[in-house]
């Protein structure tokens, strides 16, 4: 019966709609496991609480590795992907069972940085999505906070490096495109207003910045459409940026 399944696998053609439902499908996964133990977290004992968690992570991620040794690297990509998402949980819950809260960001960074090596290791860009959003989610937080976010960078040039070797994504390329304006837009507000997270009260320092940036990113995505593997992504951004650009011309006038 095995080898049937394992014959059925290798003879199925693999489709781009079928890895992102798949992916979706394993995502769901992920989330009802959380809601499952969130819901009847006081009814568990503590220690089947947190050695529950640990072992299912454990056993995803083994039976990732052991797709990944297989060379089944779609399906190694998913179960990576979904033990993501318990290694998210086991941080959460384990730090309620010690209550340890004091910096609530510091469980999201933790998370984001645990996924990070996976998404290098397979190239993948459902794993790169995974880790760039949970960063910046930390890095939303820690910026409200008024805390420094200088490893931010870091998932950045991640994304960017995933986009480059790994296989084409329009998600991840806009997700990094929002990521790197945030970042750098995020260093111009503390450049002009001394370290201060905000607009400042001078809205004319704000519309020139964005006219610099829509007019570089407009650049990128001419520069990218003349380079045949990245043509994809120069018109999906060109035409994002006309409507970004259209919009702010309605709203000024």
């Amino acid at each position: 019966m095995r080898a049937l399944w394992r014959e059925y696998e290798e003879s199925r053609p693999s489709t781009g709609a079928h890895n992102i439902l798949t992916t979706i499908g394993y995502l769901f996964v992920g989330i009802a496991f959380i809601i499952l133990i969130s819901a009847n977290w006081d009814e568990i004992p503590r220690a089947l609480r947190m050695w529950g968690v640990i072992l299912i992570t454990t056993a995803t991620q083994g039976f990732a590795l052991r797709a990944y040794i297989r060379q089944n690297l779609p399906e190694a990509e998913r179960l990576f992907f979904l033990g993501g998402l318990f290694y998210g949980a086991s941080i959460i819950l384990i730090a309620q069972i010690y209550h340890l809260g004091e910096h609530m960001p510091d469980g999201i960074f933790y998370w984001a940085l645990g996924v990070l090596p996976l998404a290098l290791l397979l190239k993948s860009p459902w794993i790169m999505l995974q880790s760039l959003l949970l960063a910046l989610n930390w890095f939303f937080m820690e910026r409200e906070m008024g805390f420094d976010t200088t490893v931010f960078p870091l998932f950045v040039a991640a994304a960017i490096a995933v986009l480059y070797m790994g296989r084409k994504s329009q998600a991840l390329f806009f997700s990094t495109v929002f990521a790197f304006a945030t970042l750098l837009i995020d260093a111009l507000f503390r450049l002009w207003y001394d370290n201060q997270f905000g607009p400042g009260n001078n809205g004319i320092d704000i519309v020139l910045c964005f006219a610099v940036l829509t007019i570089t990113a407009y650049a990128l995505s001419r520069w990218l459409m003349q380079c045949s593997q990245y043509r994809d992504y120069g018109a999906k951004l060109s035409g994002l940026l006309t409507l970004f650009a259209l919009f702010w011309l309605i709203v000024y006038s």
